[in-house]
């Protein structure tokens, strides 16, 4: 079963180097020790208003979810036909036949060891980098925080100058990459020091109470700035910093498009739980 899956593997990164080849994506790229997944999420919602975007429905995010991204596919598990169907079809898409190809990819790029990110920028290489933290979650994998800080700044490496980084102004490991950074960086988070940051968030219960019923509804809401605007958001069902955070570096991303605060703030009312989780090998 591993020689197969690496067999898969190798069959996918070629097919996924060739489809960026022939449609030429811009590629967010999003990293980080938590919050990848609910960052990738509000940053397909605010750039859906202007843009194709394509991001996993799960968290893909290694040697063979990333590919599977890219292609528009799904893992088929320990099914032989199930591989090859996709394949096929991923040797087609990588033609160049598609008319609706996405404009712009959201990847998630994750790493359980040392050299896992260089290996998925291998692939497909970022023009906007967004990380969400480095924290403790990873360091079983790596021994110390700081070998995770090595391991996701290997994402901050890999953008162009022409690029952007966009990083957690709420976490100072983080905001360290700012120093190895080719391209500009823009900050998001909770600080009033980040250029996009959340005010005057309220938590609110509709229809019910705080201990109540299954007809209560939690929002959350409150206000995105920057330097220059504002936005009102609000989130249904939603709570946490980390879903806050989420939606301000997802507007920080549409910014980079030309999309406006307002726009995306409104996108984000779509905001729900994260996704299915888990990629079967």
């Amino acid at each position: 079963m591993i020689i197969f899956k690496k067999i898969i593997a190798q069959f996918l990164r070629i097919l996924a180097k060739k489809t960026l080849r022939a449609y030429r994506p811009k590629i967010v790229g999003i990293t980080g020790s938590v919050g990848k997944t609910s960052t990738a999420y509000a940053i397909s919602l605010a750039l859906g208003t202007k843009r194709r975007v394509r991001s996993p429905e799960k968290n893909y995010n290694n040697e063979l979810g990333l590919p599977l991204a890219i292609l528009g596919e799904c893992a088929k598990g320990k099914s032989v036909f199930g591989w090859v169907a996709v394949l096929l079809r991923g040797f087609r898409t990588s033609l160049g036949f598609e008319t609706d190809y996405p404009e712009v990819l959201v990847l998630e790029y994750g790493a359980d060891k040392k050299g896992d990110i260089a290996y998925l920028t291998g692939i497909a290489k970022p023009f906007i980098s967004v990380i969400t933290s480095v924290g403790h979650a990873h360091a079983e994998y790596f021994g110390t925080v700081e070998d995770v800080f090595e391991e996701k700044s290997m994402l901050v490496r890999a953008t162009p100058e022409d690029g952007c980084v966009i990083l957690n102004a709420d976490d100072l490991r983080v905001m360290e990459m700012k120093k190895i950074s080719l391209a500009p960086s823009v900050t998001f988070g909770l600080s009033p020091s980040a250029d996009f940051h959340a005010d005057e968030v309220r938590q609110e219960y509709v229809g019910g109470d705080e201990a109540a019923s299954d007809n209560t509804k939690i929002e959350m809401n409150g206000t995105i700035k920057s330097d220059s605007d504002s936005a009102p958001f609000k989130l249904k069902n939603i709570l946490g910093e980390a879903h806050l955070r989420a939606i301000c570096a997802s507007v920080a991303v549409a910014a980079q498009f030309g999309i406006g605060l307002k726009e995306a703030a409104e996108a984000l009312s779509a905001v729900t739980e994260a996704r299915d989780r888990g990629i079967p090998v």
